[in-house]
């Protein structure tokens, strides 16, 4: 149970976490969510909270790898002179990385509303038989010739 619950939640931090796109998720496209009854009104919405998720973790994200370049910087500069800098460099970077957690949860959570896990499960199965179709066509092309 521990172990499926963790899965679900990998892949939907993974599909927040993705580039986003006008038609597709990832490895998911509309015409895979479409074929098991999502419709396209939630697919446009989540597609707008994956973009909105997706900026505010590249914000987070440039924060911290700045707080990084800041102690970084301590550190050549002399870090026990500045061991006390350098701590709440660290705990602000902490920070950081627990709102990133927390942000990708509430989104997931929020994400939920318009796709489902059991939606997005199917769709994937979907997508992964449509790419090993795709897989075993373009190995058998080169058979034909």
């Amino acid at each position: 149970m521990k172990k499926s619950v963790l899965l679900v939640l990998s892949l939907f931090f993974s599909l927040s976490m993705l580039s986003y796109s006008k038609n597709e998720f990832g490895i998911v496209y509309d015409e895979d969510f479409i074929k098991i009854g999502v419709t396209k009104e939630n697919l446009t919405k989540a597609k707008e909270l994956m973009g909105k998720a997706s900026s505010e973790f590249k914000i987070l994200a440039l924060e911290k790898q700045k707080l990084e370049i800041e102690a970084n910087q301590l550190v050549l500069d002399g870090a026990e002179k500045n061991l006390q800098k350098l701590d709440e460099i660290f705990d602000k970077m902490g920070d950081i990385e627990s709102t990133i957690y927390k942000s990708k949860v509430r989104s997931q959570i929020s994400m939920y509303k318009y796709i489902s896990k059991e939606q997005y499960l199917k769709a994937r199965e979907i997508a992964v038989t449509r790419i090993k179709e795709e897989q075993l066509k373009s190995e058998a092309e080169p058979l034909k010739k």
